[in-house]
């Protein structure tokens, strides 16, 4: 099975701290050792006037269904702070965990798109993929993730964070 890929995005508190223990708790989700590309600072999309994101992805094969993977993310973004019920939609926070893709899988739940709806039209999360696998195919579309990158109209600022 090839690997599946999360997204750690956060801009409260010390989120290179959070993505630390965030990754120790995805541990119990994977089935493998996990890949991990480098943080990047990313200018955020929507929302609130806020501060800057800090991004990273997160590959691993999974252990659980691509549903029961989700509701184990809730559980580790409450962990570390999340309310979900009391944030502004696209505003700040202390993490946020997406799935991005899943294995040989396109779904359309009402809990869960896979792949991720906007992950083409997210540098924040294409730059950082890029990073670790250019050729990364995406379920349902038919093209790499640098094939997806060259062509993202998105206009927000990432940068890579020094190792």
């Amino acid at each position: 099975m090839s690997y599946a890929w999360f997204s750690l995005g956060g801009n409260v508190g010390d989120v290179a701290e959070t993505f630390a223990r965030a990754r120790r708790d995805l541990r119990e989700l994977a089935d493998s050792p996990m890949r991990l590309s480098g943080l990047f600072a990313s200018e955020p999309v929507g929302g609130p006037s806020q501060a800057p994101f800090l991004n990273q992805v997160v590959g691993f094969r999974p252990r659980y269904s691509p549903l029961a993977t989700l509701r184990g993310l809730w559980h580790i973004e409450r962990d570390h702070g999340r309310d979900r019920a009391a944030e502004a939609r696209w505003g700040p926070r202390p993490l946020d965990i997406d799935i991005l893709i899943w294995p040989d899988t396109v779904l359309f739940d009402p809990q869960l798109t896979l792949p991720h709806p906007r992950l083409a039209q997210r540098r924040f999360v294409l730059v950082p993929l890029v990073s670790v696998d250019p050729e990364l195919p995406v379920p349902g579309l038919g093209r790499s993730v640098s094939a997806l990158l060259a062509d993202c109209k998105d206009p927000h600022w990432v940068k890579a964070l020094p190792a």
